[in-house]
């Protein structure tokens, strides 16, 4: 395999978190250890690792800039809908440099209704999208997404990947007993209506009067924290609860080996959830809504548990359930696990994601030299 020069471009990166910063992050470390020389193009702010290059504050210029010293020979753009994605797209095109485009959303789910909310607005998106070269997506639901704003073009599916040596259950786990309960639940996401938080805390009240010393571990920010320690207190449940805030990539993985449950109660727009592989890896036994690219990831009663969105009493009659049942609770880990370092460990994605690259550039300025590993 030819190594090749690859531009990364991303609205989100660490320091800022969610699942297209993560998937970015480790797509570029991966690629990295492939031998390719990986530079980040990003309007997150405050980042400082090395091959990344911040648009803070935003400047167009910077961004010819970039691909004039640069001279990347793929230019890999992630998420259609921002301003750094779209102005990057047009400037690749300018230069005849390949373009690939991951989407990495799924906001409606009845989308002949939402172009036509969209109506005019949405054909400058379609014209710019008209130029990328190839186009992925981490799920089929983020496909049929992207695919309405795609001119003759269809996306391919290659999801989201996890890391199976940093996520595993063998390591470090938490030591304070203060943040561990009898049974231990994790959350890990955006403290945002659509992730559901408060859904698992009214089925949190449920499971605390089967197990008292229930403990919920929440993971994350988001404008909906003051709502959630409010509704907190008015269901007494103070003590049952720990808001962690926003945990540093290294720490998670000792959070995860701790907790006995993991339950992502998304109620909408979820096109992936990366969290939920970051658990599966770490041979959680988990629950989540049956929505969007979610249904994609777990087999239902095999690897996780399915449950319908919004849904306070399924969620805390599975956890219960579970709980109480530790041989199904082993069996449903241990088949979550085999499935995250089988079909999503990042080595196997990354060189989906090579491949494509391959093939692309081969479409684009046909080099029989050029191939995929």
């Amino acid at each position: 395999m030819i190594n090749m020069k690859i531009l990364l471009v991303t609205h989100w990166y660490p320091p800022s978190t969610g699942g297209v910063a993560s998937h970015v992050y480790e797509l570029k470390r991966q690629l990295q250890s492939m031998g390719h020389k990986v530079k980040v193009l990003t309007t997150s702010p405050r980042s400082s690792y090395d091959g990344v290059i911040s648009l803070e504050p935003y400047r167009i210029d910077k961004i010819r800039s970039t691909l004039k010293s640069f001279k990347p020979e793929i230019i890999h753009v992630h998420h259609a809908f921002t301003p750094l994605s779209l102005i990057s797209i047009i400037f690749s095109s300018k230069s005849s440099i390949p373009v690939i485009l991951t989407n990495h959303s799924a906001y409606f789910y009845d989308y002949d209704v939402a172009l036509k909310t969209l109506g005019l607005a949405a054909l400058p998106i379609k014209y710019i999208l008209g130029k990328v070269d190839n186009v992925i997506a981490v799920s089929n639901i983020a496909k049929k997404f992207i695919d309405s704003f795609l001119l003759g073009k269809r996306a391919k599916v290659i999801p989201n990947g996890v890391d199976t040596r940093k996520y595993t259950p063998d390591g470090e786990k938490i030591t304070s007993e203060s943040l561990l309960g009898d049974p231990t639940i994790l959350f890990v996401g955006r403290l945002v209506y659509r992730k559901g938080p408060w859904v698992l805390l009214d089925a949190l009240k449920s499971v605390v009067s089967e197990y008292p010393k229930a403990k919920l571990l929440i993971v994350g920010e988001g404008p909906y924290l003051l709502s959630l320690l409010e509704k907190t207190r008015k269901l007494s449940l103070r003590g049952n609860v720990e808001f962690l805030g926003y945990v540093k990539q290294s720490d998670l993985p000792r959070i995860y080996r701790s907790a006995d449950i993991f339950v992502m109660p998304s109620i909408f727009g979820e096109a992936f959830g990366i969290v939920l592989l970051e658990a599966m890896a770490s041979r959680l036994p988990v629950i989540a809504s049956r929505v969007g690219g979610i249904q994609e990831i777990i087999d239902n009663c095999i690897d996780g548990i399915l449950v319908p969105p919004k849904s306070h009493r399924a969620i805390s009659k599975s956890i219960i359930d579970l709980y109480s049942d530790r041989k199904l609770m082993n069996w449903l880990a241990y088949n979550a696990r085999l499935k995250a370092v089988k079909k999503y460990d990042w080595n196997i994605i990354a060189r989906k994601i090579c491949s494509e690259y391959s093939i692309t550039l081969n479409q684009k300025s046909p080099l029989p030299h050029i191939s995929a590993k």
